[in-house]
Protein backbone atom coordinates (compact mmCIF):
# COMPACT_ATOMS: atom_id res chain seq x y z
CA UNK A 1 0.00 0.00 0.00
CA UNK A 2 1.72 3.17 -1.22
CA UNK A 3 0.75 6.82 -1.37
CA UNK A 4 0.89 8.53 -4.74
CA UNK A 5 2.24 11.93 -3.78
CA UNK A 6 1.38 14.52 -6.41
CA UNK A 7 0.60 18.23 -6.20
CA UNK A 8 -3.13 17.60 -5.67
CA UNK A 9 -2.51 15.13 -2.85
CA UNK A 10 -0.07 17.58 -1.31
CA UNK A 11 -2.71 20.34 -1.33
CA UNK A 12 -5.20 18.05 0.44
CA UNK A 13 -2.62 16.98 3.03
CA UNK A 14 -1.63 20.59 3.72
CA UNK A 15 -5.28 21.55 4.22
CA UNK A 16 -5.78 18.57 6.56
CA UNK A 17 -2.68 19.60 8.52
CA UNK A 18 -4.07 23.12 8.87
CA UNK A 19 -7.44 21.84 10.11
CA UNK A 20 -5.72 19.64 12.70
CA UNK A 21 -3.65 22.61 13.92
CA UNK A 22 -6.79 24.76 14.21
CA UNK A 23 -8.55 22.02 16.21
CA UNK A 24 -5.54 21.75 18.54
CA UNK A 25 -5.36 25.54 18.94
CA UNK A 26 -9.00 25.80 20.01
CA UNK A 27 -8.37 23.28 22.80
CA UNK A 28 -5.05 24.69 24.01
CA UNK A 29 -5.78 28.43 23.94
CA UNK A 30 -8.86 28.97 26.09
CA UNK A 31 -8.46 32.42 27.66
CA UNK A 32 -11.34 34.71 26.74
CA UNK A 33 -12.97 32.00 24.63
CA UNK A 34 -16.06 29.85 24.95
CA UNK A 35 -14.88 26.28 25.55
CA UNK A 36 -18.04 24.48 24.39
CA UNK A 37 -18.24 26.57 21.21
CA UNK A 38 -14.58 25.83 20.52
CA UNK A 39 -15.24 22.10 21.02
CA UNK A 40 -17.82 22.27 18.24
CA UNK A 41 -15.33 24.16 16.07
CA UNK A 42 -12.58 21.61 16.82
CA UNK A 43 -14.96 18.81 15.83
CA UNK A 44 -15.81 20.74 12.63
CA UNK A 45 -12.11 20.90 11.74
CA UNK A 46 -11.53 17.21 12.52
CA UNK A 47 -14.48 16.06 10.42
CA UNK A 48 -13.49 18.44 7.60
CA UNK A 49 -10.11 16.72 7.66
CA UNK A 50 -11.71 13.25 7.63
CA UNK A 51 -13.98 14.27 4.75
CA UNK A 52 -10.94 15.37 2.76
CA UNK A 53 -9.32 11.97 3.19
CA UNK A 54 -11.73 10.62 0.55
CA UNK A 55 -9.67 12.50 -2.04
CA UNK A 56 -6.60 10.54 -0.94
CA UNK A 57 -8.18 7.15 -0.16
CA UNK A 58 -10.13 6.76 -3.41
CA UNK A 59 -7.34 7.44 -5.98
CA UNK A 60 -4.88 5.36 -3.93
CA UNK A 61 -7.41 2.50 -3.49
CA UNK A 62 -7.00 2.53 0.30
CA UNK A 63 -10.61 1.45 0.77
CA UNK A 64 -9.65 -1.94 -0.71
CA UNK A 65 -7.45 -2.40 2.36
CA UNK A 66 -9.81 -0.76 4.85
CA UNK A 67 -13.33 -1.47 3.51
CA UNK A 68 -14.90 -0.81 6.91
CA UNK A 69 -14.05 2.87 6.35
CA UNK A 70 -16.16 3.15 3.19
CA UNK A 71 -18.66 5.97 3.71
CA UNK A 72 -16.63 7.76 6.39
CA UNK A 73 -16.17 10.79 4.13
CA UNK A 74 -19.93 11.21 3.67
CA UNK A 75 -20.58 10.74 7.39
CA UNK A 76 -17.94 13.35 8.21
CA UNK A 77 -19.26 15.88 5.67
CA UNK A 78 -22.82 15.52 7.02
CA UNK A 79 -21.58 16.76 10.39
CA UNK A 80 -19.92 19.91 9.05
CA UNK A 81 -23.06 22.04 8.69
CA UNK A 82 -24.51 21.15 12.12
CA UNK A 83 -21.17 21.68 13.90
CA UNK A 84 -20.55 25.09 12.34
CA UNK A 85 -24.16 26.08 13.08
CA UNK A 86 -23.75 25.13 16.76
CA UNK A 87 -20.47 27.06 16.92
CA UNK A 88 -22.20 30.20 15.64
CA UNK A 89 -25.19 29.61 17.92
CA UNK A 90 -23.02 29.52 21.05
CA UNK A 91 -20.72 32.31 19.89
CA UNK A 92 -23.70 34.64 19.39
CA UNK A 93 -25.14 33.87 22.85
CA UNK A 94 -24.02 34.29 26.44
CA UNK A 95 -25.49 30.91 27.42
CA UNK A 96 -22.51 28.61 26.90
CA UNK A 97 -23.91 25.43 28.40
CA UNK A 98 -24.26 22.25 26.40
CA UNK A 99 -27.91 21.35 25.89
CA UNK A 100 -29.21 17.88 25.04
CA UNK A 101 -31.49 19.40 22.41
CA UNK A 102 -28.38 20.02 20.30
CA UNK A 103 -28.34 16.30 19.55
CA UNK A 104 -31.28 16.82 17.20
CA UNK A 105 -28.69 18.03 14.71
CA UNK A 106 -27.43 14.46 14.45
CA UNK A 107 -30.63 13.60 12.57
CA UNK A 108 -29.21 14.08 9.02
CA UNK A 109 -26.20 11.83 9.64
CA UNK A 110 -28.41 9.28 11.44
CA UNK A 111 -30.70 9.09 8.39
CA UNK A 112 -27.69 8.53 6.16
CA UNK A 113 -26.26 5.79 8.39
CA UNK A 114 -29.61 3.98 8.43
CA UNK A 115 -29.69 4.19 4.61
CA UNK A 116 -26.10 2.89 4.49
CA UNK A 117 -26.78 -0.01 6.86
CA UNK A 118 -27.83 -2.59 4.20
CA UNK A 119 -24.59 -1.92 2.34
CA UNK A 120 -22.55 -2.31 5.54
CA UNK A 121 -24.24 -5.64 6.32
CA UNK A 122 -22.96 -7.14 3.07
CA UNK A 123 -19.89 -9.31 2.82
CA UNK A 124 -16.62 -7.33 2.88
CA UNK A 125 -15.67 -8.45 -0.63
CA UNK A 126 -19.11 -7.49 -1.93
CA UNK A 127 -18.72 -4.03 -0.39
CA UNK A 128 -15.35 -3.53 -2.06
CA UNK A 129 -16.61 -4.72 -5.46
CA UNK A 130 -19.69 -2.49 -5.35
CA UNK A 131 -17.63 0.51 -4.25
CA UNK A 132 -15.11 -0.10 -7.04
CA UNK A 133 -17.94 -0.15 -9.59
CA UNK A 134 -19.21 3.16 -8.22
CA UNK A 135 -15.90 5.03 -8.34
CA UNK A 136 -15.00 3.56 -11.74
CA UNK A 137 -18.29 4.78 -13.23
CA UNK A 138 -19.66 1.31 -14.01
CA UNK A 139 -22.77 2.11 -11.95
CA UNK A 140 -24.32 5.49 -11.05
CA UNK A 141 -23.90 6.99 -7.60
CA UNK A 142 -27.09 6.84 -5.52
CA UNK A 143 -28.66 10.22 -4.82
CA UNK A 144 -27.94 9.78 -1.10
CA UNK A 145 -24.23 9.52 -1.89
CA UNK A 146 -24.00 12.10 -4.65
CA UNK A 147 -26.12 14.97 -3.34
CA UNK A 148 -27.61 14.33 0.10
CA UNK A 149 -24.71 15.73 2.14
CA UNK A 150 -24.42 18.78 -0.13
CA UNK A 151 -28.13 19.59 0.24
CA UNK A 152 -27.98 19.15 4.04
CA UNK A 153 -24.96 21.45 4.36
CA UNK A 154 -26.53 24.08 2.10
CA UNK A 155 -29.60 24.08 4.36
CA UNK A 156 -27.34 24.62 7.37
CA UNK A 157 -25.54 27.44 5.58
CA UNK A 158 -28.90 29.19 5.16
CA UNK A 159 -29.62 28.60 8.86
CA UNK A 160 -26.23 30.14 9.71
CA UNK A 161 -27.08 33.20 7.62
CA UNK A 162 -30.32 33.55 9.58
CA UNK A 163 -28.40 33.35 12.87
CA UNK A 164 -25.87 35.95 11.72
CA UNK A 165 -28.60 38.30 10.56
CA UNK A 166 -30.20 38.16 14.00
CA UNK A 167 -26.80 38.54 15.66
CA UNK A 168 -25.98 41.68 13.67
CA UNK A 169 -29.07 43.36 15.09
CA UNK A 170 -28.79 42.08 18.65
CA UNK A 171 -25.07 42.66 19.20
CA UNK A 172 -25.56 46.41 18.67
CA UNK A 173 -28.07 46.42 21.51
CA UNK A 174 -25.65 44.82 23.97
CA UNK A 175 -22.00 45.75 23.45
CA UNK A 176 -20.09 48.83 22.36
CA UNK A 177 -17.68 46.75 20.26
CA UNK A 178 -20.31 45.49 17.80
CA UNK A 179 -18.16 46.28 14.75
CA UNK A 180 -15.38 43.96 15.94
CA UNK A 181 -17.88 41.24 16.89
CA UNK A 182 -20.06 41.26 13.77
CA UNK A 183 -18.95 37.70 12.82
CA UNK A 184 -18.76 38.77 9.19
CA UNK A 185 -15.87 36.38 8.74
CA UNK A 186 -18.23 33.43 9.36
CA UNK A 187 -20.61 34.80 6.75
CA UNK A 188 -17.70 34.98 4.28
CA UNK A 189 -16.64 31.47 5.28
CA UNK A 190 -20.13 30.15 4.55
CA UNK A 191 -20.22 32.02 1.24
CA UNK A 192 -16.89 30.41 0.35
CA UNK A 193 -18.65 27.04 0.47
CA UNK A 194 -20.54 27.84 -2.74
CA UNK A 195 -17.48 28.10 -5.04
CA UNK A 196 -16.08 25.02 -3.26
CA UNK A 197 -19.24 23.08 -4.12
CA UNK A 198 -19.04 24.38 -7.68
CA UNK A 199 -15.43 23.20 -7.98
CA UNK A 200 -16.44 19.81 -6.55
CA UNK A 201 -19.30 19.46 -9.07
CA UNK A 202 -17.23 20.56 -12.06
CA UNK A 203 -14.38 18.31 -10.93
CA UNK A 204 -16.70 15.29 -10.79
CA UNK A 205 -17.90 16.13 -14.29
CA UNK A 206 -14.31 16.34 -15.52
CA UNK A 207 -14.78 19.99 -16.52
CA UNK A 208 -12.06 21.52 -14.29
CA UNK A 209 -8.72 20.36 -12.99
CA UNK A 210 -8.58 18.75 -9.53
CA UNK A 211 -6.24 21.48 -8.36
CA UNK A 212 -9.04 24.08 -8.28
CA UNK A 213 -10.70 22.15 -5.47
CA UNK A 214 -7.37 21.50 -3.75
CA UNK A 215 -6.39 25.17 -3.76
CA UNK A 216 -9.87 26.17 -2.58
CA UNK A 217 -9.62 23.72 0.31
CA UNK A 218 -6.25 25.10 1.34
CA UNK A 219 -7.40 28.73 1.16
CA UNK A 220 -10.49 27.80 3.21
CA UNK A 221 -8.26 26.36 5.96
CA UNK A 222 -5.99 29.44 6.05
CA UNK A 223 -8.95 31.82 6.22
CA UNK A 224 -10.56 29.81 9.02
CA UNK A 225 -7.32 29.56 11.00
CA UNK A 226 -6.59 33.29 10.83
CA UNK A 227 -10.02 34.32 12.11
CA UNK A 228 -10.25 31.61 14.77
CA UNK A 229 -7.09 33.06 16.32
CA UNK A 230 -8.71 36.53 16.36
CA UNK A 231 -12.17 35.47 17.57
CA UNK A 232 -12.92 35.54 21.29
CA UNK A 233 -16.15 35.34 23.28
CA UNK A 234 -18.42 38.27 22.54
CA UNK A 235 -20.61 38.69 25.61
CA UNK A 236 -18.07 38.21 28.42
CA UNK A 237 -18.97 41.56 30.00
CA UNK A 238 -22.70 40.81 30.25
CA UNK A 239 -23.91 39.84 33.69
CA UNK A 240 -24.57 36.11 34.15
CA UNK A 241 -28.26 36.59 34.99
CA UNK A 242 -28.95 38.40 31.71
CA UNK A 243 -29.83 36.43 28.58
CA UNK A 244 -29.09 37.65 25.07
CA UNK A 245 -32.43 36.14 24.06
CA UNK A 246 -34.19 38.83 26.10
CA UNK A 247 -33.19 41.40 23.51
CA UNK A 248 -35.47 41.89 20.53
CA UNK A 249 -33.93 44.27 18.01
CA UNK A 250 -37.33 45.01 16.52
CA UNK A 251 -38.60 46.36 19.82
CA UNK A 252 -41.82 44.34 19.73
CA UNK A 253 -41.20 43.00 23.23
CA UNK A 254 -41.63 46.51 24.67
CA UNK A 255 -45.36 46.47 23.95
CA UNK A 256 -46.02 44.73 27.27
CA UNK A 257 -43.47 46.74 29.24
CA UNK A 258 -44.62 48.17 32.59
CA UNK A 259 -42.11 51.02 32.42
CA UNK A 260 -44.08 54.26 32.97
CA UNK A 261 -43.43 57.61 31.29
CA UNK A 262 -42.47 59.13 34.65
CA UNK A 263 -39.91 56.39 35.29
CA UNK A 264 -38.58 56.78 31.78
CA UNK A 265 -37.97 60.48 32.30
CA UNK A 266 -36.25 59.82 35.63
CA UNK A 267 -33.98 57.15 34.12
CA UNK A 268 -33.18 59.30 31.09
CA UNK A 269 -32.11 62.22 33.29
CA UNK A 270 -30.00 59.87 35.38
CA UNK A 271 -28.43 58.38 32.24
CA UNK A 272 -27.65 61.74 30.66
CA UNK A 273 -26.03 62.99 33.86
CA UNK A 274 -23.94 59.84 34.19
CA UNK A 275 -22.67 60.01 30.59
CA UNK A 276 -21.41 63.55 31.19
CA UNK A 277 -20.01 63.18 34.71
CA UNK A 278 -18.44 59.70 34.67
CA UNK A 279 -17.93 59.18 30.93
CA UNK A 280 -18.51 55.40 31.06
CA UNK A 281 -18.21 55.28 27.26
CA UNK A 282 -14.41 55.48 27.67
CA UNK A 283 -14.47 51.88 28.87
CA UNK A 284 -13.66 49.85 25.73
CA UNK A 285 -15.50 46.79 27.09
CA UNK A 286 -18.67 48.62 28.15
CA UNK A 287 -21.83 46.54 27.75
CA UNK A 288 -25.53 47.13 28.22
CA UNK A 289 -25.63 45.40 31.61
CA UNK A 290 -22.55 47.30 32.85
CA UNK A 291 -24.15 50.65 31.99
CA UNK A 292 -27.49 49.53 33.46
CA UNK A 293 -25.72 48.75 36.75
CA UNK A 294 -24.23 52.25 36.79
CA UNK A 295 -27.60 53.87 36.12
CA UNK A 296 -29.22 51.42 38.58
CA UNK A 297 -31.96 50.18 36.27
CA UNK A 298 -32.78 46.87 34.64
CA UNK A 299 -30.92 46.16 31.36
CA UNK A 300 -34.24 45.60 29.60
CA UNK A 301 -35.48 49.04 30.65
CA UNK A 302 -32.24 50.66 29.49
CA UNK A 303 -32.54 48.94 26.11
CA UNK A 304 -36.15 50.10 25.82
CA UNK A 305 -35.24 53.71 26.63
CA UNK A 306 -32.41 53.74 24.09
CA UNK A 307 -34.56 52.23 21.36
CA UNK A 308 -37.77 54.18 21.96
CA UNK A 309 -36.63 57.55 23.29
CA UNK A 310 -33.18 58.02 21.77
CA UNK A 311 -34.05 56.01 18.64
CA UNK A 312 -30.61 54.42 18.89
CA UNK A 313 -29.07 51.06 19.59
CA UNK A 314 -26.71 50.74 22.54
CA UNK A 315 -23.78 50.62 20.09
CA UNK A 316 -24.86 53.83 18.32
CA UNK A 317 -25.63 55.61 21.60
CA UNK A 318 -22.21 54.89 23.10
CA UNK A 319 -20.31 55.68 19.92
CA UNK A 320 -22.09 59.02 19.63
CA UNK A 321 -20.49 60.04 22.92
CA UNK A 322 -17.16 58.58 21.86
CA UNK A 323 -17.21 60.62 18.64
CA UNK A 324 -17.94 63.82 20.54
CA UNK A 325 -15.12 63.01 22.96
CA UNK A 326 -12.69 62.26 20.14
CA UNK A 327 -13.61 65.53 18.38
CA UNK A 328 -12.80 67.38 21.58
CA UNK A 329 -9.49 65.53 22.01
CA UNK A 330 -8.45 66.09 18.39
CA UNK A 331 -8.66 69.87 18.92
CA UNK A 332 -7.30 69.93 22.49
CA UNK A 333 -3.78 71.38 22.57
CA UNK A 334 -2.84 69.00 25.38
CA UNK A 335 -3.36 66.07 22.99
CA UNK A 336 -1.57 67.50 19.95
CA UNK A 337 1.26 64.99 20.36
CA UNK A 338 -1.18 62.06 20.39
CA UNK A 339 -1.55 60.06 17.19
CA UNK A 340 -4.96 59.02 15.82
CA UNK A 341 -4.82 55.58 17.45
CA UNK A 342 -4.08 57.07 20.87
CA UNK A 343 -7.00 59.48 20.47
CA UNK A 344 -9.23 56.54 19.54
CA UNK A 345 -8.20 54.59 22.64
CA UNK A 346 -8.62 57.65 24.84
CA UNK A 347 -12.18 58.15 23.58
CA UNK A 348 -13.13 54.50 24.21
CA UNK A 349 -12.62 52.84 20.81
CA UNK A 350 -10.55 49.67 20.74
CA UNK A 351 -9.34 49.76 17.13
CA UNK A 352 -8.27 52.40 14.64
CA UNK A 353 -10.32 50.90 11.82
CA UNK A 354 -13.57 51.08 13.81
CA UNK A 355 -12.75 54.62 14.94
CA UNK A 356 -12.14 55.80 11.37
CA UNK A 357 -15.28 54.11 10.07
CA UNK A 358 -17.61 55.40 12.79
CA UNK A 359 -16.05 58.88 12.72
CA UNK A 360 -16.41 59.21 8.95
CA UNK A 361 -20.04 57.99 9.09
CA UNK A 362 -20.86 60.53 11.79
CA UNK A 363 -18.79 63.59 10.78
CA UNK A 364 -18.32 63.05 7.06
CA UNK A 365 -14.53 63.22 7.09
CA UNK A 366 -11.74 61.15 8.62
CA UNK A 367 -10.34 62.09 12.08
CA UNK A 368 -7.09 63.39 10.58
CA UNK A 369 -8.98 65.52 8.02
CA UNK A 370 -11.23 66.89 10.77
CA UNK A 371 -8.19 67.82 12.85
CA UNK A 372 -6.47 69.58 9.93
CA UNK A 373 -9.60 71.53 8.97
CA UNK A 374 -10.27 72.89 12.44
CA UNK A 375 -6.73 73.46 13.66
CA UNK A 376 -5.90 75.49 10.55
Amino acid sequence: MTLTLNSYTLLILLACGNFLCIALYTQVVREGRDYIANCFLAAFCLFFCIGNLDYIFIPNHYYNYYPRLIGMGDVASLLLGPLLYLYVLLLSSNDHRFKWKYLIHLAPVTIYMIWLLPFKLKDINAQVQEFDRLVSGLMPFPVMVAYYNKVVNLIYILMIFFLLRKHHSVVKQLVSTAEENSLNWIRNLALFAFPLYLCWFLQNQGLVDDHFFGVGNLLFSYYLGYHVIQQKSIYTTLSNDFSVNKIDASGTKYKNSILTVERKTLYKDRLDALMVSEKPFKDKELSLTMLADKVEIKPGYLSQILNEDYRESFYTFINRYRIEESKRLLLDKRYQNYNILSIAYEAGFNSKSTFNKVFRESVGVSPSEYQKQHLV
